[in-house]
């Protein structure tokens, strides 16, 4: 199944950023459509410095891109309060993306005016929360989704992995095959830091390879699972706070670094 990804690239003055977000379709034509509805409403309420300079399809699955540069781009912000310049480039309104209520996701927005997007919580006024708000419910109507992995995908006891990376198992995996991704379930990282691998030399549930399994040899405990993302719908889009980007990390990670595995 094709997971359909639509980026959508930025500048503002010396600065350039991307926000990208997965549809629902599988239709080319569709796409197209999505990225004319998506940036022409995006746009309406983004700062008048600010240009939608391109747009690229590509899909997960896949290692292709497909540059999609329609007529109508690049295309600049439309919306320019009196005596109002465009927001910092080191803040962005953080919007949070359900599909579930376990399955959500925070797209940044920025470039927009700062007489808007001030203070932790905005609040949005006039005629800048009316195209606001008409983008969002864009979002929320079922045309986008969220990538996550599937959970009904069944978890199998190991019976062994060689210090080669053989496996045998107890039961199959249903659909694994050359080329699938497992995850490794209940064993210490400590052990085996890495925790996706793909399969190669599949001949049966019973003799396949995980590709550069850096572990030990293991016998009688943990559990493989097949990797499968799949598309849900976004149902709801709320606005949550407006986040700043510290020097050296991305939005969202305000300080600290990832753990490291000993």
């Amino acid at each position: 199944m094709a997971l359909f990804r639509l980026t959508f690239f930025y500048e503002q003055d010396e600065n350039g950023w991307s926000e990208s977000i997965h549809s629902s379709s599988n239709r080319v034509e569709s796409l197209i459509g999505q990225t004319d509805v998506y940036s022409i409403n995006r746009m309406r309420f983004s700062d008048a410095g600010t240009i939608l300079t391109h747009v690229r399809i590509s899909d997960d699955e896949v290692f292709r891109d497909v540059i999609l540069d329609p007529i109508s781009l690049p295309r600049r912000g439309q919306f320019k309060a009196p005596n109002e310049k465009a927001e910092s480039p080191f803040t962005a309104l953080d919007l949070r993306l359900l599909a579930a209520p376990t399955v959500q996701r925070s797209l940044f927005v920025r470039g927009l005016p700062d007489g808007q997007v001030n203070g932790v919580f905005p609040s949005f006024t006039g005629d800048f929360a009316t195209r606001y708000n008409a983008w969002v419910a864009i979002l929320s109507q079922g045309g986008f989704s969220i990538k996550n992995k599937d959970r009904t995908q069944i978890k199998q006891p190991i019976n062994t992995i060689s210090a080669a990376g053989v496996v045998n198992m107890t039961s199959p995996i249903p659909g694994l095959g050359n080329l699938s991704t497992v995850q490794v379930l209940g064993i210490p990282r400590s052990e085996i830091p890495k925790r996706t691998y793909t399969v190669v030399n599949f001949v049966d549930f019973s003799n396949f390879t995980l590709r550069g399994y850096n572990g030990p040899p293991i016998a009688g405990r943990g559990y493989l699972r097949r990797v499968v993302y799949v598309l849900l719908p976004i149902i709801q889009a709320a606005t949550d706070f407006v986040t700043e980007r510290r020097i050296g990390r991305p939005f969202g990670q305000l300080r600290g670094r990832r753990a490291v595995v000993r």
